[in-house]
């Protein structure tokens, strides 16, 4: 379990946003739980009651009022009080007050629901009937009192006792048991909730998705350059309009982590649709702010997105570069004074990993070094494809891109394994679509 915590997958602010954002099923749990509890206890649980009468003793015996006599009587009550559980209890006289009270089953089964104490070592008899039918249940106690106090009457003539029926009981009321089971289903209704709870925090820990990025990046050693959050309008904006700030901030962390010699930038993803594009371009819009010269290449030869996003119109691209069809002044497309483009393709290309990790890459990104001040590299998923990681070793460092509830602690820890067996330099991981609760106190946090 310590792992779990440890590794990001559990984030208390997250499971918090998760119990609030499915507020409807939790009310329906609580009132699931409070319907099956209450008609249990209606129905089943609490189905069986429990009456009682009692029988009032007094020894008859005359004394002639000295200390002695007294003592004697007195312990003599004792002895009858005693004797008398035991004649009332008695399976003969429980089944004539079955016979009378019209209960037809087995003596020695009804027996087990019955009970007869005395009340505080006095000389008063308690008898409790516990029954399905707590009318017939009433009738048995009324009548084991009756037929227990002649039954005690005719064993002790000498000394006389008298025996007689001190308290009657009465049918319990059927507002009493609706009363039992609304209480009960208050009970039901918190352990529907508790359930609920219990069900949401299995499934988070089960999906094993990243939801607390610092605790991930602290348990592998790995830098948080950024937090980017979920519904931020503007993310992928186009050229000519202005970068969002959390964008211009993680601008600022890369440049910070990368170092004077970070100037070539992988940018890839454990897997598809966490972002990577959007946040490639928007680092490069948000660092031709600053007057660098920057150049983003789209590494991607399966499914660019590049030249949609920043709406670049350019006919050849890195393939055509790679296999010597064109040359690189050709292939540079211009986005704005500070940032030029190089699209991935202008045709199919069957083999991109091994173009990517060929010495013509490797001359290109060296040949480009002296040109731009910033080269970052748009490469596909490093889990899926091994086109990142052939580009890798050609870069000065690798950024990797995570979404929140969508990358898994294992493919992100594949995917770091991947870039640094393949001569990559990791300089941090980027959380891409947290929630604004959990940014928030990330933020605090840092």
């Amino acid at each position: 379990m310590k792992k779990f915590f440890s590794s990001g997958i559990f984030s208390l602010a997250s499971y918090a946003s998760q119990v609030r954002r499915r507020s409807v099923f939790a009310i329906l749990a609580m009132l699931v739980g409070f319907a099956v509890m209450a008609f249990l206890s209606y129905a089943i649980l609490d189905k069986n009651v429990t009456v009682s009468s009692s029988i009032m003793l007094v020894n008859n015996l005359a004394t002639d009022g000295s200390v002695a006599a007294e003592a004697q009587k007195a312990e003599l009550t004792e002895e009858i009080a005693k004797d008398s559980v035991a004649i009332v209890s008695s399976l003969d006289v429980v089944d004539r007050a079955m016979t009378e009270a019209k209960i037809y089953m087995d003596t020695a089964s009804f027996a087990k629901g019955v009970r007869v104490t005395r009340i505080d070592d006095s000389n008063a008899l308690k008898i409790t009937i516990t029954y399905s039918d707590g009318v017939k249940a009433a009738n048995m106690a009324n009548q084991l009192a009756t037929i227990g106090s002649d039954e005690i009457q005719r064993r002790f003539t000498s000394p006389p006792v008298s025996a007689t029926v001190l308290d009657r009981a009465a049918a319990p009321s059927t507002t009493a048991s609706l009363v039992k089971a609304v209480t009960k289903g208050f009970a039901g209704a918190i352990l529907g909730m508790l359930f609920y709870l219990g069900f949401l925090f299995y499934f988070q820990i089960k999906d094993n998705f990243i939801r607390d990025f610092k605790k991930f990046c602290a348990s592998r050693g790995t830098a948080l350059l950024g937090i980017l959050p979920a519904g931020e309008k503007g993310l992928d904006r186009r050229p000519g309009e202005p970068v969002p700030e959390s964008v211009r901030i993680l601008r600022t962390a890369v440049r910070h982590a990368a170092g004077n010699d970070g100037k070539c930038l992988l940018i890839c993803s454990t897997g598809p649709k966490e972002g990577r594009s959007t946040i490639a371009s928007g680092l490069a819009l948000a660092f031709s702010e600053t007057e660098e010269r920057v150049l983003l290449i789209d590494a991607d030869m399966r499914s660019a997105h590049i030249r949609s996003r920043l709406r670049v119109d350019s006919v050849n691209g890195l393939s055509d570069v790679l296999t010597a069809r064109v040359s690189i002044d050709k292939a540079v497309a211009r986005v704005n004074e500070h940032l030029d483009v190089i699209c991935s393709t202008s045709s199919f290309v069957e083999n991109p990993s091994a173009l990517l990790d060929s010495t013509a890459m490797y001359a290109l990104l060296d040949a480009l070094r002296s040109k731009y001040d910033r080269i970052l590299v748009d490469a596909p998923n490093a889990n899926s494809f091994a086109d990142a990681c052939s580009v890798s070793a050609a870069c000065d460092g690798c950024i990797l891109v995570g979404r929140y509830e969508k990358t898994r602690v294992d493919a992100a820890d594949d995917a770091i394994l991947k870039l640094q067996n393949s001569g990559g330099k990791l300089v941090g991981l980027i959380a891409n679509g947290v929630p604004q609760i959990y940014r928030k106190k990330q933020t605090l946090e840092q």
